[in-house]
């Protein structure tokens, strides 16, 4: 099935905080039948202890729970919740354990952040179930995005998570929904299954934009290519805006990120920071008709490694309401990127970090691509 579009019913863009933990509980106490989950980090904090003690409710109503872990993600996650929640019936798996029989495909992550209801509703995006992106008080969460989406194409959410579990999810049957022409794809990136649909893509949307790009990406080191798309891009003049990280939970890509900057700002790409607290979105906009959320970050790592999964649409309605939680982001809470002051703040010894960085990361790419073609 090539890249189909699927009728929703509704949809809407959630931001990281306490909001979208409410949301989750709710629709896990409102599920009926099954609940599917696919998660790369999963914590044993307060926040993920919440949706475990729901999940538990759930398990007494004899609603079918599948969780899918990844093993380098949720390599904390509690072995009494483990033994716990598979005494109440739940299906455990862990994505790709180290030390198993798959040990060329060590580097092989499970990166979708998926929750799936009764095959009728969905979170689909780049939340991970922890207390940095859930919490109420204290420190401001990190920014991050799901898309809440119901109807037919949840179907297709639900076939796809469902092929990297370890036992088999039925598929429930189908029940009638309101009726609607609202359309959107569900896309992933998976290099070992010789999926590279997010990569095709962005740099589909890109060569064909017009008037805007808006991106907002946590780990922003694309490869060469992806960088020429976007200055061509800006120097036929499409307005490129981007918000990336102040600081990082990973700060080599961080300080690597820094030694894009005087390209992309000599070819007029605006480039703004998030500094309230952690970036880990992953949203783009084209030409105000077409969005993506989802959990896939423009870099190797992604491209090359990670399962992925994110929401397309040229729905109106739903690329405005990114659009414009992209933009208050970028006028009301960003700080933009001036290119005299960055020279002038940018000193020596910032420069040879930032340099050092880069060369570690483009080095882990090439391992990590020569890994990837000796096993094929």
């Amino acid at each position: 099935m090539k890249n189909k579009e699927f009728n929703f019913t509704k949809a809407k863009l959630i931001r990281s905080g306490h909001f979208y933990l409410e949301k989750l509980i709710l629709l896990i106490e409102e599920t009926q039948y099954q609940i599917i989950i696919n998660i790369y980090e999963f914590e044993n904090d307060e926040s993920g202890e919440q949706i475990l003690n729901a999940l538990v409710r759930a398990l007494k109503r004899k609603v079918e729970v599948y969780l899918l872990f990844d093993s380098f993600g949720s390599m904390n996650f509690s072995s009494e919740w483990i033994d716990f929640l598979r005494q109440k019936g739940a299906k455990i798996s862990f994505f790709n354990p180290f030390f198993s029989s798959n040990t060329l495909e060590v580097g092989r992550r499970l990166h979708q952040k998926v929750f799936i209801f009764d095959q009728e509703k969905a979170f689909v995006g780049g939340i991970n179930i922890s207390n940095d992106y859930l919490r109420r008080d204290g420190p401001a969460p990190w920014l991050d995005y799901v898309f809440y989406i119901d109807g037919e194409i949840v179907k297709r959410i639900a076939r796809i998570t469902t092929s990297y579990h370890h036992q088999p999810v039925a598929l429930l049957p189908s029940i009638s929904m309101e009726s609607s022409n609202r359309l959107a794809k569900v896309l992933i990136q998976d290099f070992w299954k010789g999926k590279f649909e997010l990569s095709k893509e962005y740099k589909m949307q890109i060569e064909n934009s017009q008037k805007n790009i808006y991106l907002m990406n946590a780990y922003f080191f694309p490869g060469k290519t992806f960088l020429r798309q976007l200055k061509d891009a800006a120097d036929r003049g499409v307005k490129i805006k981007m918000v990336l990280g102040g600081s990082s939970d990973i700060p080599v890509f961080r300080w690597a990120q820094n030694c894009l900057y005087q390209e992309l700002l000599e070819h007029k790409i605006e480039i703004y920071e998030w500094k309230q607290s952690v970036l880990h979105a992953k949203i783009a906009i084209v030409d105000s008709r077409w969005c993506t959320v989802g959990s896939f970050n423009l870099d190797y790592i992604s491209q090359f490694a990670n399962i992925e999964m994110n929401i397309t649409s040229e729905d109106q309605e739903l690329v405005n309401e990114v659009e414009a939680e992209f933009l208050n982001i970028c006028s009301e809470i960003s700080t933009p990127v001036d290119i005299k002051l960055w020279h002038k703040y940018n000193h020596f010894f910032m420069m040879i970090r930032d340099l050092f960085a880069l060369f570690l990361l483009k080095l882990a790419r090439y391992i990590s691509l020569f890994h990837l073609n000796s096993s094929e």
